[in-house]
């Protein structure tokens, strides 16, 4: 699955870009109202030598639940159980993200 990610400034800079929910939409049937929850961290890193953004996308109001304010990748790195999708975003380049599937012990 291949995306392509536009650079994100701003207030809502952890709100997913509209060409990333398109995307979401179309492989994995989100409807609007989930797109609307699902936000995203990430944190450069290398990648086969090249560098990278590494990306996890996460569901807001289900973090709010939980009591957690997610605002770095390491916040949702210590609670694999809340992300949705994860991702490698490279320079100006296409990225494939994958669902991710909670498995309870």
């Amino acid at each position: 699955m291949v995306i392509l990610f536009k650079r994100i400034t701003g207030a809502n800079k952890n709100q997913l870009p509209a060409n990333v929910q398109d995307y979401l939409a179309r492989s994995f049937h989100l409807r609007p109202e989930e797109l609307a929850c699902l936000r995203w961290v990430g944190r450069k890193e290398s990648f086969n030598g090249e560098p990278s953004n590494h990306v996890l996308i996460f569901n807001e109001t289900m973090a709010n639940k939980d009591g957690l304010a997610v605002k770095s990748f390491d916040d949702l790195a210590n609670h694999p159980e809340l992300v949705l999708f994860e991702g490698r975003i490279f320079s100006g380049r296409a990225m494939d993200f994958e669902k991710k599937v909670l498995v309870k012990k």
